[in-house]
């Protein structure tokens, strides 16, 4: 035999928590503790310098990567791997070692 079920407000049976005529029982909300919040950004940022080709042939910087010739915002540069040089804007491809000496490593 089955046991009669409860009201889950009162506790009496013959009805349930939806249909009761007692006002449900107020529960005590607990607020939660809040943590600081964490800055997981660097406190000291430094800047990475440019570093510009460390070594020279006949007075031209040395590249390891063939150069190319960039027009970019009215700049003209000579740009070979993160090396960027400005060079005036009538620069040809062809002028391009009067500024840069390209070595190929095998």
């Amino acid at each position: 035999m089955a046991t009669p079920r409860s009201c889950g407000n009162c506790g009496e049976s013959g009805h349930n928590k939806r249909t009761c005529k007692n006002p449900p029982k107020a529960r005590e909300v607990t607020p939660v503790p809040v943590a600081p919040a964490i800055s997981y950004a660097p406190k000291k940022v430094e800047r990475i310098k440019q570093v510009e080709s460390q070594e020279f042939e006949g007075g031209l910087p040395m590249v390891d990567m063939p150069p190319c010739l960039l027009r970019l915002n009215g700049y003209t540069q000579i740009c070979s791997g993160s090396f960027r040089m400005t060079v005036p804007d009538d620069t040809t491809f062809d002028q391009i070692p009067n500024y840069v000496a390209w070595r190929r490593y095998v």
